[in-house]
């Protein structure tokens, strides 16, 4: 699977041995709690504002353990202010289907360097997930 955030290529997908591991989506929407006095019960109030969370992790190799560190340590500052629309661009035999996340910003990146390996973990936070491309 390929990830692209606006301009910004991600995960660059199965030809080039990246794709995301440990794909997790969070969905959530705004939910006021309403306790009233002398209530039996309490209320809930959907107010809406739908949030999607993605996560998933990669992994990549360089050349080097120095190339590894300088990357690590590096990567999250390139990242800084990237936003728009994230598109997952699955890969298949008879084509590619695309799904979209809206409004969609980073919101953590970690990363962690074992050898000549970097594994980054990101998180992706945005509006509805959908198989709409909005212009």
């Amino acid at each position: 699977m390929k990830i692209i955030l606006g301009e910004t290529l991600l995960a660059r997908g199965l030809a080039e041995h990246e794709s995301p591991v440990k794909l997790r989506v969070t969905s959530k929407r705004l939910v006021q709690q309403a306790a009233f006095l002398r209530a039996s019960e309490m209320k809930t109030f959907d107010r809406g504002n739908h949030q999607t969370c993605v996560r998933f992790e990669l992994v990549r190799r360089h050349a080097s353990q120095e190339a590894a560190s300088e990357y690590s340590l590096l990567h999250a500052s390139q990242l800084e202010g990237c936003r728009g629309t994230a598109r997952f661009v699955h890969e298949h035999p008879s084509g590619e289907t695309t799904m979209t996340l809206h409004h969609a910003s980073i919101s953590r990146v970690d990363s962690e360097v074992k050898g000549l390996t970097t594994r980054h973990s990101y998180e992706l936070v945005g509006g509805k997930l959908s198989t709409e491309i909005q212009a």
